[in-house]
């Protein structure tokens, strides 16, 4: 191991051991019961198990800046799926004459939207190389290919209709 020190060593046995560790459920001091291996209440009602699989392992390519790419993006398609349910309750409201109930979705809607400008805060912190590459195959428009952005555009369209 010519050129590295004993503490490069370390730390790359601490960081793998790290990894593996984070890989299998924890236990819980508290519950006395290991969270992660998708067995309660909390796990079972968010899907959680199911939901963390949905992204590529820090092993795989790109590692966690991949991560940061597809958890920010799946992340803000919910963020505008749930947009764009606010969007039917605003029509609803605006419907109906129910002014209170249109202020209270718009300001939902306004925080939301606030939400996702901070995930982007998040991802920003990627160089324009790295994020570029970190989409994989999804092209120069993946807006475009969003689902949740056009729902939220289709409903921001309807409580503009006259």
């Amino acid at each position: 191991m010519e050129g590295i020190s004993s503490r490069d060593v370390l730390r790359s046995h601490r960081a793998r051991r790290l990894q593996a560790a984070l890989q299998a459920p924890i236990e819980n001091k508290y519950l006395g019961k290991p969270v992660g291996a998708g067995l309660l209440d909390y796990e079972l009602y968010l899907r959680t198990s199911e939901l963390r699989s949905l992204q590529n392992g820090p092993e795989e390519s790109g590692g966690a800046r991949q991560m940061l790419f597809q958890i920010t993006h799946q992340s803000q398609e919910l963020w505008l799926k749930l947009a764009a349910f606010e969007g039917v309750a605003l029509v609803d409201s605006i419907d109906g004459d129910d002014l209170w109930g249109a202020a209270e979705t718009l300001k939902r809607q306004t925080l939301i939207m606030r939400t996702l400008e901070s995930e982007l805060q998040v991802i920003s912190t990627l160089s324009p190389e790295t994020f570029l590459s970190s989409g994989g195959n999804l092209g120069q428009r993946q807006r475009l290919q969003s689902p949740g952005y056009f729902e939220m555009l289709m409903a921001a369209e309807t409580a503009n209709e006259r």
